[in-house]
């Protein structure tokens, strides 16, 4: 079962325009989507699965604020990876837009993609409880 996502009329507010941020935040999930998608769909979140998608977002479980922030870096080629590869899909862009979204929904960073599907691969250095996320998106 998935969450219907209403979006904020103006959530990259708060963005950080760079390829690398650092989050910390008490709900230590993050998500991957196009905020002008009016029919994102959040992924229901298991702890059994970390890392989960749907067509229009992805979801990937991070450590806690407690255990420290979460280093995650959104990149247009990831070159030279290291660390656990748990997602490689694609998802609907319809403004050739990616960013990065805490449960709150504050963006954090965006990339503009090839076109109207971005093609996402993720990896983790943890992948129960991330404290460095790769975001490639294409």
């Amino acid at each position: 079962m998935s969450i219907p996502l209403e979006l904020p009329a103006h959530s990259f507010e708060r963005s950080i325009r760079m390829p690398t941020v650092t989050i910390d935040s008490d709900h230590p999930i993050i998500f991957v989507y196009d905020e002008d998608n009016l029919d994102v769909t959040i992924p229901e979140y298991s702890d059994e699965r970390p890392i989960d998608a749907n067509l229009s977002c992805v979801s990937i479980g991070t450590q806690y604020r407690d255990s420290g922030p979460t280093e995650v870096r959104l990149v247009a080629e990831a070159t030279g990876m290291q660390g656990t590869p748990v997602f490689q899909g694609r998802i609907d862009a319809p403004s050739k837009t990616i960013g990065i979204h805490t449960s709150e929904r504050e963006g954090w960073a965006k990339i503009n993609v090839r076109g109207e599907f971005a093609e996402l691969r993720v990896w983790v250095n943890d992948a129960r409880e991330a404290s460095v996320v790769v975001i490639e998106a294409k």
